[in-house]
C-alpha cells in the first residue's frame, strides 16, 4: 500500500484512436469488414465505450472524452458532411472518397458522443458524463501518415514550418496543444455533451462550432441503433 486513495471504477476514457486522410484511392476495410475509417474512428470507439459503462459507472466520478475533428462539418474543398445511411460503408459506385470518408467518421464521433450524453442523463446518471473536442490541424502527428512523402514533407515542413514561422500560416497546432486540449476537456468542468476547442491564448477551452446535421437528434439515435447492429450489441 503505497498510501494513495484507490477507488472502483474507471473514471476517464479518451477516445483518440484514428485513421487519417491519405492520397489512397481504393477503398479499404478493417478484419472485421468494416470501411477503415468508419470502423477505427466511430465503431471501435462505440464498442469500446459501451463495454466500458459498467466500470465508469462503478467509479464516483468519470467522464468519457471522444476527439472529433472541424472537418466533421465539411470543409477540404468540400460542401456540408452528412451521413449517408443507406450506404454508411461506402461501397456504392462512386461513392468513396477518402476525404469523405474521414469527414463522415469525425461527424459519426461527435454525434456519438451526444448520443451517449443523453441517454446517460435519460437513465438518471448523473457520475458519468461525455464530451467531444476538436485538436484543430496538427502536422506533427502520425495522422497524415498515409499522406505519401510529399504529402507529409508539406504538411510538416512547409505548411507547419516555413509558412508559419513566416507568419503566413496560423491555424495550426502543435502536439503540445492538441494533448492540452484533451487535458482541458477531462479535468474543467466541461458540459455533457459538449463540443470543445482550445482558446486562442491555450489557456482554457471553448465551446466549438459543430455543424447542424451532428445535433440532429433522430439521426444520432439512428446511428446509435445502426452501430449496435454492426458490432454486435443488444440494445
Amino acid at each position: 500500500d503505497d498510501g494513495s486513495v484507490r477507488t472502483s471504477g474507471l473514471s476517464l476514457l479518451v477516445a483518440n484512436a484514428g485513421v487519417g486522410f491519405g492520397i489512397q484511392k481504393e477503398r479499404r476495410e478493417t478484419e472485421d469488414g468494416f470501411e477503415m475509417r468508419f470502423g477505427v474512428n466511430h465503431l471501435g470507439h462505440f464498442l469500446l465505450v459501451n463495454l466500458m459503462l459498467p466500470e465508469l459507472h462503478a467509479a464516483p466520478r468519470a467522464r468519457v472524452v471522444v476527439v472529433s475533428s472541424s472537418l466533421h462539418a465539411g470543409g477540404m474543398g468540400n460542401g456540408p458532411c452528412s451521413l449517408d445511411f443507406d450506404d454508411m460503408q461506402l461501397i456504392k459506385p462512386g461513392a468513396y472518397e477518402v476525404g469523405k470518408a474521414y469527414r463522415q467518421s469525425k461527424l459519426a464521433n461527435l454525434m456519438f458522443t451526444r448520443e451517449l450524453q443523453r441517454r446517460l442523463t435519460a437513465s438518471g446518471c448523473s457520475s458519468v458524463t461525455a464530451c467531444a473536442l476538436s485538436p484543430g490541424f496538427i502536422p506533427q502527428t502520425g495522422l497524415g501518415r498515409e499522406a505519401g512523402v510529399l504529402g507529409r514533407f508539406f504538411m510538416q515542413w512547409v505548411l507547419d514550418g516555413l509558412l508559419k514561422w513566416a507568419g503566413l500560416v496560423r491555424f495550426t497546432r502543435t502536439v503540445e496543444q492538441g494533448a492540452t486540449c484533451i487535458v482541458l476537456c477531462v479535468t474543467a468542468a466541461a458540459d455533457g455533451g459538449g463540443y470543445f476547442e482550445l482558446s486562442a491564448d491555450g489557456d482554457d477551452i471553448v465551446p466549438a462550432a459543430a455543424s447542424a446535421e451532428s445535433k440532429d437528434q433522430a439521426k444520432a439515435e439512428r446511428l446509435w441503433e445502426l452501430s449496435q447492429g454492426m458490432v454486435g450489441l443488444r440494445a
